[in-house]
């Protein structure tokens, strides 16, 4: 077994850490206080009648990680040593990040910000969240997480409704209207595979109502400015001009379906002050917003053909925003 190392200590203002937690190779020191505050899990395992009373420390309570017989591992309280050597984590995790996963849930606790780098590493955090009932206190702190890795928007693009599925998971409002942005955005595209949310129609229906929203907003515009073009109006004369000149726009999309065409639509339309523009502007304004945080690097937002506007309120997130699991899972 390769040795522990220095133990990382959790800190908290006048109070020494009573708790001792071994994951695998790592060893934390935190305090019974904060795991019974905000994990429902340790409210109802770590009691008074468990503690060692050991002298020699502040240490009263043991914990160790124990991998069971289907490679699934755990936490248990009393034990001298982790009783993993004998059985393998079954595939798909690996000891290095379930210690990095269980170091990120217990920054939650203790409200320090941490890396997220990539979804992967979000779905361990959320799985020993739901194990440990702190799905509440890490909703909360990835408000405050440190997204610095390019990796990480580049996944939510790439994976939108995975990133979504797992935002709802974690019950956390920011990263899914993250995800919804880019998934609405995506939703027409033919190599766009719809089928991952089959198993969760709720979410389906929530994009396929902002896809909706926003297909209604298009042809909103297209009906007034090519109900305007007869009337040769110097402003929908653009519209066939551009066109024309559109062979920029992404292969196989209609030029009208994508945001380049609106925004060079609405820049021309800028300039001009024409009553007949306004309710076209106010549209175009909308459909040009760009809602999103987490921006993927390897493109332009502001030259992508996408549209980044979707959006939702608190009210339509599915889930009930008052829900805290520390009590109760």
């Amino acid at each position: 077994m390769p040795p522990i190392r220095e133990p990382t200590i959790f800190e908290s203002p006048g109070t020494e850490p009573d708790v001792r937690i071994v994951v695998f190779d790592r060893e934390f020191h935190v305090h019974s206080a904060i795991l019974r505050h905000d994990s429902g899990f340790f409210r109802e395992n770590l009691v008074s009648s468990n503690a060692s009373g050991t002298t020699a420390s502040h240490i009263c309570y043991e914990y160790v990680s124990v991998v069971d017989d289907e490679g699934a591992w755990r936490l248990e309280q009393g034990k001298e040593m982790s009783t993993t050597e004998a059985k393998e984590l079954k595939n798909g995790l690996s000891k290095p990040a379930e210690e990095a996963a269980f170091e990120k849930l217990l920054c939650a606790m203790y409200d320090t910000p941490y890396p997220v780098k990539s979804l992967q590493e979000l779905s361990d955090i959320s799985r020993l969240a739901h194990l440990y009932q702190t799905i509440s206190i890490v909703s909360l702190s990835l408000n405050s997480a440190k997204y610095s890795s390019p990796r990480f928007p580049r996944e939510i693009n790439l994976n939108p409704l995975e990133a979504l599925i797992l935002a709802r998971e974690l019950r956390q409002p920011f990263l899914f209207r993250e995800a919804l942005v880019y998934a609405v955005s995506r939703w027409a595209d033919c190599r766009f595979d719809r089928k991952v949310l089959d198993a969760h129609p709720d979410l389906k229906t929530i994009v396929e109502s902002e896809y909706s929203k926003i297909s209604m907003q298009i042809a909103i515009v297209l009906y007034i400015t090519f109900a305007s073009v007869s009337r040769k109006d110097r402003i929908f004369l653009f519209v066939t001009d551009e066109l024309k000149s559109s062979v920029s726009l992404d292969p196989g999309l209609p030029p009208t379906r994508g945001a380049k065409y609106f925004r060079a639509l609405y820049e021309r339309l800028a300039s001009w002050d024409q009553d007949s523009c306004s309710s076209v502007k106010e549209i175009l304004q909308e459909l040009l917003k760009i809602n999103i945080t987490l921006v993927d690097h390897n493109y332009t937002v502001a030259e992508s053909d996408k549209f980044l506007c979707a959006q939702i309120e608190d009210g339509e997130l599915p889930w009930d925003l008052a829900m805290d699991d520390r009590s109760s899972d």
